[in-house]
C-alpha cells in the first residue's frame, strides 16, 4: 500500500539529521577516499535515518533497494526484470531506488534515490564560464544521471502521488598532504585538473571554502535548468522535463569532513523533493 502519512516529514527530519557522530564521521572519511560508491553511502545514510528515526518515530522504519512485489515473484522474474533497460522507470514500484521509508503498516512514505560523484565532475564548467553557459551542463554524463533519476521519479510520482520522491546528490572532494598509494586515495588527480582556484586547499578550511561554492554553484545551475532538463527515457528523445524547484527546497548536509591517513575530505549531500 502506499497510503501517505501526514504526520511523518521526512524534509523537518532530514533538516535535523546529524552525521557527526565519531563512528559515523570515521567511515564517513573513509569512503570519501575511496570514492562513495551508491551503495555503502545508502548503507551509511540508511543506518543513520533509521537511528534517528527509532526515537524520534519509532513507526517509521528505513529500508534498502524495497520491492513490494519481490515476495510474489519467482527468482527467475526478478533477474529479468532486473536487466531490463531502463527498468525501474516502468510503471509501478519494483526496484526503484537505494533507500525507501515505510511505516509499521508497510506504507511507503518516501523514496530517496542518490547520485554521487566529486565536486568538480559537476560544476566545474559552469563555474569557469561565469555561470551563463549551460549547455555543458546538459551533456555532462554526470548531470546526466542526476537528470535521469528526475525523469525517473517524476514519473513514478503520477503513478504514486501520494509518495514523496527524493534526489540526493552526494559531492565529494579530497586532497592529499602525503604521500600515499595512489589508488587509495581515488580521484585526487582528476580534482586537480579540474581546480576552481590556481592552488591547492593547504588546510580544511581552504577545502570548506571551496567546496562549499561547488555547493553553492550545483544548487544555482540546477535552478537554471529546471525547466530544460533533457528527458532521458529513449522514446522521448529530444523532450524536456520541467520539475518545480526553488533554492529554498535544497536540504544541504555535510556528511563527511576532516582528515584520513593525511587525506584531506569534504562531501556534501544536496537533496530536494521531485515534484
Amino acid at each position: 500500500m502506499t497510503v501517505h502519512n501526514e504526520d511523518f516529514d521526512l524534509n523537518a527530519f532530514l533538516v535535523k539529521l546529524d552525521f557527526n557522530e565519531k563512528s559515523i564521521q570515521e567511515l564517513a572519511r573513509y569512503l570519501c577516499t575511496q570514492g562513495n560508491k551508491e551503495n555503502e553511502f545508502s548503507f551509511l545514510f540508511a543506518k543513520v535515518l533509521d537511528d534517528f528515526l527509532s526515537y524520534a518515530h519509532p513507526d517509521f522504519y528505513t529500508v534498502l533497494q524495497y520491492n513490494e512485489k519481490a515476495m510474489e515473484e519467482s527468482d527467475e522474474e526478478i533477474k529479468i526484470r532486473s536487466s531490463e533497460s531502463y527498468g525501474y522507470s516502468k510503471v509501478g514500484l519494483g526496484l526503484y531506488s537505494d533507500i525507501a521509508i515505510i511505516n509499521s503498516k508497510d506504507d511507503v512514505t518516501d523514496i530517496i534515490e542518490f547520485k554521487t560523484n566529486r565536486h568538480s565532475a559537476y560544476v566545474y564548467h559552469y563555474i569557469k564560464s561565469n555561470s551563463q553557459d549551460l549547455s555543458k551542463i546538459l551533456k555532462n554524463k554526470f548531470w546526466d544521471y542526476t537528470f535521469g533519476d528526475v525523469s525517473k521519479l517524476l514519473k513514478k510520482k503520477k503513478h504514486f502521488p501520494n509518495i514523496r520522491f527524493w534526489c540526493g546528490t552526494l559531492l565529494y572532494s579530497l586532497e592529499r598532504k602525503t604521500e600515499s598509494p595512489k589508488k587509495y586515495g581515488r580521484y585526487l588527480a582528476d580534482d586537480r585538473v579540474q581546480r576552481l582556484s590556481d592552488s591547492q586547499p593547504r588546510d580544511l578550511n581552504d577545502l570548506d571554502t571551496e567546496c562549499q561554492k561547488k555547493c553553492d554553484a550545483f544548487a544555482s545551475a540546477l535552478i537554471k535548468i529546471k525547466d530544460m532538463i533533457p528527458d532521458t527515457n529513449p522514446s522521448r528523445k529530444g523532450e524536456c522535463i520541467k520539475i518545480d524547484l526553488k533554492e529554498e527546497d535544497f536540504i544541504h548536509k555535510i556528511i563527511a569532513r576532516g582528515i584520513h591517513r593525511d587525506i584531506l575530505v569534504r562531501s556534501d549531500l544536496i537533496l530536494f523533493e521531485v515534484k
